[in-house]
């Protein structure tokens, strides 16, 4: 029994337990229809495996022992399932990228920053988009496989880009309340976009980050008002530059605060900063590191 992908010889039939993330059918070039199943292992490793016959018959991610058979098709590894089992008392976690960071004390410093916010309104919103799904804003990826695609992850980057705003406040004189407020609820609608099985959902698609971050605070803002939340402790205007800090992050709508622009390029400099870190590490130094045009240089 395998537990790695990179196990898997070229020419050989062999077990794997695996988790799959994603099943979606395909049809061959003769009219065979087929599955593409995104599946992933114990040490991280990722790949698309192919069933041709009996289709496997999982409804969502799945940890399942697979007999495979390897081998090479355009120079690249092909994988086919040959039999697949679902383990239904399967512990999904093994298959999860382990966190970078301690889970207690990374909410801990989360928890310290939200403290700092002095604007009451936003203290009593962030706080409730916050705890309305703690347990998966500190435990899940903040992507499915870029960066940060690790247990954890929307908190690590969260994490990360409360102590460069904290710089930026300092540096140029930033308003503090909107850019801790901000900056805590920048990645919380990534709870969305990622699946329990790390593959991307039906949002990432359709809404991306930014807007579920959006989604998430005004349907917090609604509940607060109905609540009894007055415009006088949480005055819609700042509800609406808090709003425009989350969607001008991407070039469709424009900075119009200088907080706005200093967020938004922290958050670029974060993730693209992260990317590259992953993408050449393992890798023997002096290697230069190709992906998608970018060339990167294992120190």
């Amino acid at each position: 029994m395998r537990n790695s992908i990179t196990e898997l010889a070229s020419e050989t039939q062999q077990e794997i337990e695996i988790m799959v993330k994603d099943v979606k059918g395909s049809v061959a070039s003769n009219g065979a229809p087929y599955q593409r199943l995104s599946v992933q292992d114990k040490e991280g490793n990722m790949a698309t495996f192919l069933r041709f016959d009996e289709p496997v018959d999982v409804n969502g991610p799945a940890v399942c022992r697979m007999l495979v058979e390897a081998s090479t098709y355009n120079n690249k590894p092909s994988y086919k399932v040959l039999r697949s089992e679902v383990l239904p008392d399967a512990d999904f976690t093994c298959f999860y990228p382990k966190a970078e960071i301690d889970e207690r004390s990374g909410f801990a410093e989360i928890n310290a920053y939200y403290k700092r916010i002095r604007h009451p309104g936003y203290r009593k919103l962030v706080g409730n988009v916050l705890t309305k799904d703690a347990v998966k804003f500190r435990t899940k990826p903040l992507t499915a496989a870029g960066a940060f695609s690790r247990q954890c992850g929307i908190m690590e980057a969260t994490l990360a880009l409360l102590r460069m705003a904290d710089h930026a406040v300092a540096i140029f004189g930033l308003n503090a309340d909107l850019m801790y407020a901000a900056g805590l609820l920048y990645y919380v609608g990534n709870i969305d976009l990622v699946s329990d099985g790390y593959a991307p959902t039906e949002d990432d698609l359709l809404a991306g980050e930014g807007n579920a971050a959006v989604r998430r605070l005004l349907e917090v803002e609604m509940a607060l008002r109905a609540d009894g939340m007055t415009e006088e402790m949480l005055p819609k205007r700042d509800v609406n530059v808090l709003l425009h800090m989350l969607t001008s992050r991407y070039g469709g709508v424009k900075s119009a605060v200088p907080e706005s622009v200093a967020l938004r390029d922290l958050g670029h400099m974060l993730k693209r900063t992260e990317e590259a870190k992953q993408l050449v590490k393992g890798a023997v130094p002096g290697t230069v590191v190709c992906s998608q045009g970018s060339q990167f240089l294992r120190l």
